[in-house]
């Protein structure tokens, strides 16, 4: 337990206390919504993950241009913070039982199109080793049975979206690193907010039949100048 916080070391108490929070309710499996000290795999009590699904109930569909994009969260931090807190453990201590929780919720809610023995999954690059899109992409190939391509990289790299307006999001770009001709590209990142990553990712790949994006969490600006 004590080689745990060897993550902390360096950060700002600013940074490190929600991370702290997160580790502690992981370590002793206690409801990230209220505290309670009978977290399931969901992260959650029973009351407040029914109250969870019953805000969210189904994988809704989006589009960002032509592409669909499924997510299973319609999130706004500042109004839903029981949504806020999930996203920031997994993207946190990650427990890998509660990300394969999420990604069965996903494909036992969303209205899955066609065939997939054509498809293949492809993560979204990380940013220096944040890794959450292939986590993601990892889990839902155990279900599935299709495999991961790690076939983009960044071939721009303006810093963690977060911290990006609009504008510089817009400068992102990826290139393609493998070849795709004739796949069903199923394009996983962890949390969706303008669309530029994905329209990034769409141009980068050439030749494939189709395109379409799978995440978590479809973020909603309240204002055009916020970032992420």
């Amino acid at each position: 337990m004590v080689m745990d916080f060897v993550v902390f070391k360096g950060m700002s108490f600013f940074e490190a206390a929600p991370r702290m929070y997160q580790y502690i309710h992981q370590l002793f499996k206690s409801c990230h919504h209220c505290g309670r000290w009978d977290g399931r795999p969901s992260l959650y009590c029973i009351c407040c993950e029914n109250l969870l699904w019953k805000t969210h109930p189904a994988v809704s569909v989006d589009w960002v241009q032509d592409i669909r994009v499924s997510y299973l969260f319609h999130w706004v931090p500042d109004s839903d913070r029981q949504v806020s807190r999930l996203l920031l453990s997994l993207k946190g201590g990650r427990p890998q039982s509660a990300i394969q929780f999420y990604c069965e919720q996903f494909l036992a809610r969303a209205e899955i199109c066609g065939d997939l023995r054509n498809s293949i999954l492809v993560p979204c690059p990380s940013h220096r080793g944040r890794d959450h899109a292939l986590v993601l992409a990892e889990e839902f190939s155990k279900v599935l049975d299709i495999p991961v391509h790690l076939a983009l990289e960044r071939a721009s790299d303006p810093g963690q979206q977060r911290r990006l307006d609009l504008r510089s999001r817009e400068k992102i770009r990826f290139k393609s690193c493998s070849n795709l001709r004739e796949k069903h590209v199923i394009f996983i990142d962890d949390i969706v907010t303008t669309g530029a990553t994905v329209m990034a990712a769409r141009r980068a790949m050439k030749g494939i039949s189709g395109f379409e994006v799978w995440t978590l969490a479809r973020r909603r600006l309240l204002a055009p100048d916020l970032t992420l």
